[in-house]
């Protein structure tokens, strides 16, 4: 009777112990899925390399586009000759806009007649939008679309820079011509995009083609009607402007900058796999 007893006992223990076959597959559920994340979570450094390459790509596809554009508009400016006298066209510049601030300028013509910012564009399709709002929108011929950022507002900055830099007061354009808007803006597209910009604009938003008249069109005379500057003003102009300039040590630590804080944004989102 006793050994039946301890035999039944051991029996009930032995039951009680094992697992049940509910919690089993709850545990290989539990192990399968565990599994499966470990099989598709992202692999940061993997998704950090692919971020940093796509981003390199966008870049140089864009670096490329504007070169081509900024290319277009220093060959077409060549054709200015002595029409606005003597003259120094200055491409491509990071000018200290403040202290923690530069800013990137296409070209800038700075003449006897007046200093020209120029912002370039390099778009195909058709961009429409108003001269007001602070996008415009981009229809590619492969009918994709995007968003431009208003390159009027764009080039109002530089223009600013450009004037408190040199000294010269500045115009929004055509709707003024006297010694005291001496800092014109241009915006130009020398793409094959077809512009549909509406309302009135002080800045000319114009095609490669129209860029040597616009130029002429903005002249600037003093009030006698004579030049506005004389040679040794121009060089004096354009050796403020280039004082302005980041050194190239200046623009890598930007840069890297730049990247960094890039970096820890993508590095918190990639906590969240975490």
């Amino acid at each position: 009777m006793g050994f039946l007893y301890i035999l039944i006992v051991g029996f009930i223990i032995y039951k009680l112990s094992m697992p049940s076959k509910n919690n089993y597959n709850k545990k290989e559920s539990t192990t399968l899925e565990s599994k499966k994340y470990e099989e598709t979570k992202p692999d940061f450094f993997s998704e950090y390399d692919k971020m940093l390459k796509k981003k390199e790509e966008s870049y140089q596809k864009q670096k490329l586009i504007g070169d081509i554009g900024e290319k277009l508009v220093k060959k077409e400016l060549e054709k200015l000759g002595d029409q606005i006298g003597y003259h120094e066209v200055l491409h491509d510049l990071n000018i200290n806009a403040t202290i923690r601030k530069s800013i990137q300028i296409d070209h800038i013509v700075v003449s006897e007649y007046g200093i020209f910012v120029i912002e370039t564009k390099h778009y195909s399709g058709n961009i429409y939008g108003h001269v007001n709002d602070e996008y415009w929108n981009v229809t590619y011929p492969s009918g994709k679309s995007a968003k431009l950022y208003n390159p009027i507002k764009q080039n109002e900055s530089h223009v600013t820079t450009i004037a408190l830099k040199s000294g010269v007061p500045s115009s929004p354009g055509l709707m003024y011509n006297s010694p005291d808007a001496g800092v014109c803006s241009i915006v130009v597209f020398t793409g094959s995009a077809k512009l549909n910009i509406q309302g009135y604009s002080k800045v000319p938003i114009i095609y490669l083609r129209q860029l040597i008249d616009t130029i002429l069109n903005l002249k600037k005379k003093d009030y006698s009607g004579d030049k506005l500057f004389n040679k040794d003003v121009v060089l004096e102009l354009v050796n403020e402007i280039r004082n302005g300039e980041k050194s190239i040590d200046e623009q890598v630590e930007i840069s890297m900058k730049r990247d960094h804080q890039r970096s820890e944004a993508f590095l918190k989102e990639m906590e969240k796999y975490h």
